[in-house]
């Protein structure tokens, strides 16, 4: 890739990540969704548990937590028109 190009797609991605949301939280509240079948609690309950030590970190859980915090931070910005 050219040095012209590889500075066009990062200003497209920088673009991009600066846009507004379309779509990316209802993805997460799937994922968040999956996460809280599987283990048969809600997100609140699960950073509940976490706080009090009930539960502990595993790789999923964390996952899961990241997630959370993404869709926390979605959650201030507005939907993009299409």
């Amino acid at each position: 890739m050219s040095p012209e190009r590889q500075e066009e797609a990062i200003q497209e991605l920088a673009r991009a990540a600066r846009s507004q949301p379309n779509g990316e939280a209802r993805d997460l509240d799937q994922q968040i969704h999956a996460y809280e079948e599987k283990f048969g609690l809600s997100s609140e309950d699960l950073r509940r548990e976490l706080a009090q030590g009930k539960r502990k970190e595993s790789w999923e859980v964390c996952k899961w937590l990241m997630l959370l915090d993404q869709r926390d931070l979605l959650g201030a910005r507005s939907p993009r028109s299409r």
